[in-house]
C-alpha cells in the first residue's frame, strides 16, 4: 500500500504555529521515515517520544527542544498517550525565498548534528510564550501576511537557537573541536551528494583528508564508520520514496544513484532487511530494534 492520504511533511501556508495533544496525529508517522520539507521546531511540554531523527534515535522529554531542519529525517516508534508539543514551522517554499540554506549553513550542520537541546528551566518559559504567541497570530484573519516579517520571526528562532548550540558545543579543547568540525562538514556535504556519490573517499577528498584519517575521526565523534552513515541515509530515502511517492522502483534507484536495478534490489534487501517491493507493500518494516507490523 502507498500512502497517499497521510499528511506530508510540509506547511500549506508560509508560517503555522499551533499545540498538539495526545498522541493519534503523531502515530501516523510511526510506520515508516519521513523527509521533513518544512523548517520546524518543537519544543515538549509533556510526554516522551522515541523517535529516529537523521538516523540516531533520541528520547525526547519535557523541556526538550526538537530542531527539524529542512530535509531532515523523522520516524516517531513510541510516543506516550500524555504528550504535549508546541512548534512552529516554516514550509519549504518558504524556506527557499529566504534561502535559508545558504545563510544558516552553521546553524544547519549543528541542528543536524544534534536536534535535540535540553532548554536551561530559566529559558523554557520564554520558549513556551514566543511559541504561544505565534500559534495566537495563526488564527487572526488580520494577523502576519507580510513575508518580511515572517522572515524576522524565523530569523529569531535561528538566532537563539544557535546561541544554544554555541553553548553545548564550546569545547576548549582544540583537536576535539576540529574532530566536530569535520563531522559536521560531512553531514554537510553528505546531504548534498548522497544521491550520487557513495563512496567515502569521495568525501574524505572534499575535505583533504586521507581516508584512515576521515573515517578514524568520524567514528571517534559519531561512534560509526562513515560508510555505514552513507548507507543508512541512502536506505532512509529509498524507503522515504518507497512509502510517499508512486514512482517505480527502477526509477527510485536511478534517483539514488544506482545504475543497476538488480544491485540496488540486493543493496535494499541487505541493508533493510527486505526487498523494495515488499517494503512498500507494508509486508513488514525492520528498524534497528526490532520488527514493526505496518498496516495493510
Amino acid at each position: 500500500m502507498i500512502y497517499d492520504n497521510i499528511p506530508r511533511f510540509d506547511l500549506p501556508r508560509d508560517f503555522i504555529a499551533g499545540e498538539i495533544e495526545g498522541n493519534s496525529l503523531l502515530k501516523l508517522y510511526s510506520n515508516f521515515p519521513c523527509r521533513i520539507k518544512a523548517g520546524i521546531f518543537v519544543l515538549c511540554l509533556r510526554g516522551t517520544i522515541r523517535a529516529t531523527i537523521n538516523l540516531t534515535e533520541k528520547m525526547i522529554r519535557a523541556n526538550d527542544l526538537v530542531i527539524l531542519a529542512p530535509d531532515s529525517y523523522i520516524q516517531a516508534y513510541e510516543v506516550s498517550e500524555d504528550i504535549q508539543l508546541c512548534f512552529a514551522g516554516f514550509s519549504s517554499e518558504f524556506v527557499s525565498y529566504t534561502d535559508f540554506v545558504q545563510t544558516t549553513i552553521e546553524f544547519l550542520s549543528s541542528a543536524y548534528q544534534a536536534p535535540v537541546i535540553s532548554l536551561p528551566d530559566q529559558t523554557v518559559g520564554l520558549y513556551v510564550r514566543a511559541l504561544r504567541l505565534l500559534a495566537d497570530i495563526c488564527v487572526i484573519p488580520e494577523g502576519i501576511t507580510g513575508r518580511k516579517t515572517i522572515q524576522a520571526i524565523l530569523n529569531l528562532f535561528i538566532h537563539t537557537v544557535s546561541e544554544l548550540y554555541k553553548k553545548d558545543f564550546a569545547q576548549p579543547q582544540q583537536p576535539h573541536f576540529r574532530q566536530q568540525e569535520i563531522y559536521k562538514e560531512f553531514l554537510s556535504l553528505l546531504m548534498k551528494h548522497y544521491h550520487e556519490e557513495h563512496h567515502v573517499s569521495f568525501y574524505a577528498g572534499k575535505l583533504g583528508l586521507s581516508l584512515q584519517h576521515f573515517s578514524s575521526t568520524i567514528r571517534k565523534v559519531s561512534g560509526r564508520n562513515p560508510m555505514e552513515i552513507i548507507n543508512n541515509m541512502i536506505v532512509m530515502e529509498a524507503k522515504v520514496q518507497l512509502k510517499t511517492t508512486n514512482q517505480p522502483v527502477k526509477n527510485i534507484a536511478f534517483n539514488l544513484g544506482f545504475t543497476n536495478v538488480f544491485f540496488f534490489h540486493r543493496y535494499f534487501r541487505r541493508h533493510a532487511g527486505v526487498t523494495p517491493q515488499a517494503y512498500r507493500g507494508g509486508e513488514v518494516f525492520v528498524s534497528s530494534k526490532r520488527q514493526i507490523k505496518t498496516p495493510k
